[in-house]
């Protein structure tokens, strides 16, 4: 990585970085790590802004109403996250990631959205009031919230709200993985079910969830079963994905075999 935005206040909004009054931005290979502000204790969008947010840490930050770790919101805001880490935030309403902004777009691939808390929100990802977009090869594990929903909860747009090549699971106990309206689900892993194409409920065999190693093991169920259809071409790591993705940020490695070789001189 190479800048640390570390320990910053916000009184209102954007404890790390604040993209507001319809300006764009573009942030890579960045750690935003224990900054605090009432909302967006990491990152703030707001008033129809845009943020391009790639190859990102955004952990330990804490908002004392919503989006621990993102917060977007106002005038339709534009956000597109890629291959990005959100962990161990705090936010009251939305420990991770929120949105409450009808027209507002979110497009987040190869995110891992982990560990994070809250109090009576939802833990993981909260983005209401129809806020459109799309997640693609997302892992959403080990959130909790004190009292509401764990995993991510979802309000779609009319027209849906797309969930592809995706895993959640092993989520708090309270309220469940994901839920919602609007939603579109496919090829994604889902603990207790859901309603789509390629929707498996198994455990997805992660390496040690307990020590944040969120890799696929050999195993997994997940290894092999998502969908080529929209999905990058390399994981959270730049590992590349072949012709059958794997469901969640990363993708399996393949073990390569490299036989020895003998020349003989046949003397022809």
């Amino acid at each position: 990585m190479d800048t640390r935005i570390y320990g910053n206040v916000a009184a209102h909004g954007g404890g790390g970085i604040m993209v507001d009054n319809r300006s764009r931005a573009q942030i890579a290979n960045v750690v935003i790590e224990h900054n605090s502000a009432d909302h967006g204790g990491g990152i703030a969008v707001r008033s129809g802004a845009s943020a391009f947010i790639s190859d990102a840490r955004i952990i330990s930050n804490i908002a004392n109403e919503s989006g621990g770790g993102i917060g977007i919101w106002h005038d339709r805001p534009v956000v597109v996250v890629t291959n990005t880490v959100i962990s161990d935030n705090y936010g009251y309403h939305a420990g991770g990631l929120s949105m409450w902004e009808p027209g507002g777009t979110f497009t987040g691939t190869n995110l891992l959205i982990v560990d994070n808390r809250s109090g009576p929100g939802p833990a993981g990802i909260a983005m209401w009031e129809g806020s459109g977009g799309r997640l693609m090869n997302v892992t959403v594990s080990g959130n909790d919230s004190a009292s509401g929903f764990d995993g991510a909860e979802i309000e779609g747009p009319a027209g849906g709200f797309s969930i592809v090549n995706s895993i959640f699971w092993g989520n708090g106990a309270d309220g469940g993985n994901l839920g919602g309206s609007n939603l579109n689900v496919n090829y994604s892993d889902v603990q207790g079910g859901f309603a789509g194409i390629g929707i498996i409920s198994a455990d997805p065999l992660f390496v040690d969830a307990a020590n944040g190693d969120y890799h696929l093991q050999m195993a997994s169920p997940c290894v092999d079963a998502g969908t080529p259809v929209g999905a990058p071409t390399h994981d959270i790591e730049g590992t590349p994905r072949d012709a059958a993705p794997d469901m969640g940020a990363y993708e399996r490695r393949r073990f390569r075999i490299f036989l020895p070789v003998t020349l003989k001189h046949l003397g022809l």
